[in-house]
């Protein structure tokens, strides 16, 4: 079993039964600058991946789709609020937003017409 929670949640109550009881625990590092661009970045190849008949081929389709200010948006929301949540749903929003007239790269002015 695996149980995730934010840091927050991590002292006392029921979280403390069941970290006892735990095999090992792990603890995220904090998102700050870069790393949380390089985190997202890792985090679209992966889904990118599973649907993909190149998989080798998705890290840089990353680049190719997004622009590195489309990246940095997200990486920002990624950062503000502490989860993936929350920027994958802009972006899932962000392609639905725009559907059939989705254009050849996502900028961060797309992310941005979509709030």
């Amino acid at each position: 079993m695996i149980v995730a929670v934010q840091p927050r949640w991590t002292t006392g109550g029921a979280y403390t039964q069941v970290a006892e009881r735990a095999v090992s625990v792990v603890n995220m590092p904090a998102l700050g600058g870069s790393k949380s661009e390089e985190v997202l970045r890792a985090v679209l190849a992966r889904r990118a991946r599973r649907g993909s008949s190149k998989p080798d081929q998705v890290d840089d389709m990353v680049t190719v789709l997004f622009t590195d200010e489309a990246i940095t948006a997200l990486a920002e929301r990624l950062r503000s609020t502490r989860g993936l949540r929350s920027p994958l749903a802009w972006l899932r929003d962000t392609l639905e937003f725009h559907g059939d007239n989705l254009p050849e790269r996502i900028d961060r002015v797309h992310l941005l017409e979509v709030l």
